[in-house]
């Protein structure tokens, strides 16, 4: 946000405004819905169909993947994605993702690139990746502990 004629902007409006312009603006898409969702063109949308509507414009997009399982999935171009579903098809698109792994690791695990794989080692990966991840160790040891860069951690 900031100001423009005088005028107090918050990022919700800055958002709101973009897709105004640009209807297939995927990141403001993306962060409308993390501010709950908003306005466009007079028509109400939540957080669930700014999430959806990004990934009508770009279904490649692995952040708006992630961010829709956190709502509980949804329906993209048609097809019907539950929560698992979601996290699964974001980390095929990035395997770097700590968050998608973690978000996954808390569905009890799933099936990644044909690999299925537990919910600690769905932590496990997280921490692969990101190693400072206070979520993924956190969710580590609620699940028991596990093996993290060949040491036994409990």
């Amino acid at each position: 946000g900031g100001t423009i004629n005088s005028k107090e902007v918050g990022a919700k409006e800055c958002y709101q405004r973009a897709l105004e312009i640009d209807a297939k603006y995927t990141t403001a898409w993306i962060n409308l819905g993390s501010e709950g969702g908003g306005t466009i063109a007079q028509k109400p949308v939540s957080e669930k169909e700014c999430y959806q509507k990004a990934l009508e414009v770009d279904p490649k997009n692995s952040v708006a993947w992630c961010s829709l399982g956190t709502k509980g999935g949804g329906t993209v171009n048609q097809n019907t994605v539950d929560e698992k579903g979601c996290f699964q098809k974001a980390l095929e698109l990035d395997p770097k993702s700590s968050v998608a792994w973690c978000h996954l690791g808390s569905q009890g695990g799933g099936t990644v690139d044909q690999k299925t794989v537990n919910e600690q080692g769905c932590y496990q990966k997280a921490l692969e990746v990101d190693p400072n991840s206070s979520m993924a160790w956190y969710k580590l040891g609620v699940a028991g502990g596990g093996t993290v860069d060949s040491k036994s951690v409990e």
